[in-house]
């Protein structure tokens, strides 16, 4: 996954409209810092990306509401991000009622786009983060522990357990394939294994046979051997 811009709206200290266009920002760069004194904003751009992809956030335990910044009556998380050559725009957002910074706060929504196609994926809260799954191959908890460590957290992939691990590494870079073809050489393996000795029971069973047949069936014996 390569995120490709990040836009939000009045989250946490980023007050107002914020957008990072890092085609753009980094120009064929790879390798960029964030910096900045506390409380100005840094872990706040990891929570728009979170929040916009799979709307949650590793900060917050509870719906990420409070996210809204103070005295202000919406809030939106957004992130262009590319797979496997293909680009998508997800969002979350929130309102107060009556877009007052004093009221309830409603339903927050989610979306998911195609740009390519400039076709939506899914609209429900509830749907967007199985889509952004089945896009990337990593769900929530896969995400924060390989593509954004939470503060505090930049150990947790190496404590996760073996198991765990291995299947991250193959959902990150892709190599599912080789596990399926291994499981198949080994399925077919064992078969091949079990005809062939099948059919040295078979010819050791035969007391008398005719050229014919020990040809058919020394063929069929080199054959699975194959």
């Amino acid at each position: 996954m390569k995120i490709l811009k990040v836009k939000s709206l009045n989250i946490n200290s980023l007050k107002g409209e914020f957008e990072i266009n890092f085609e753009e920002f980094l120009n064929g760069e790879s390798l960029f810092a964030i910096t900045g004194p506390t409380g100005s904003g840094k872990s706040t751009i990891l929570d728009v990306i979170t929040c916009a992809l799979y709307g949650r956030t590793p900060r917050l335990s509870s719906p990420p509401n409070e996210l809204m910044s103070r005295h202000t009556g919406e809030c939106l998380c957004e992130v262009e991000f590319e797979v496997k050559g293909k680009v998508y725009r997800s969002s979350w957002s929130q309102k107060r009622a009556r877009n007052k910074a004093d009221g309830n706060f409603q339903t927050a929504k989610m979306e998911i786009v195609d740009l390519e196609e400039n076709k939506i994926l899914e609209s429900k809260l509830r749907e967007v983060p199985k889509v952004m799954e089945e896009i990337s191959g990593l769900d929530f908890d896969r995400f924060i522990q390989s593509m954004m460590l939470a503060q505090g957290s930049f150990d947790a992939f190496l404590k996760a357990k073996e198991t765990e691990r291995s299947t991250l590494l193959e959902n990150i870079t892709g190599t599912q394939i080789y596990k399926l073809i291994s499981q198949e050489i080994y399925e077919t393996y064992s078969q091949k294994k079990k005809d062939i000795e099948n059919e040295e029971i078979a010819l050791g069973s035969i007391e008398l046979l005719d050229k014919e047949k020990v040809d058919e069936k020394s063929k069929a014996l080199e054959e699975s051997k194959a």
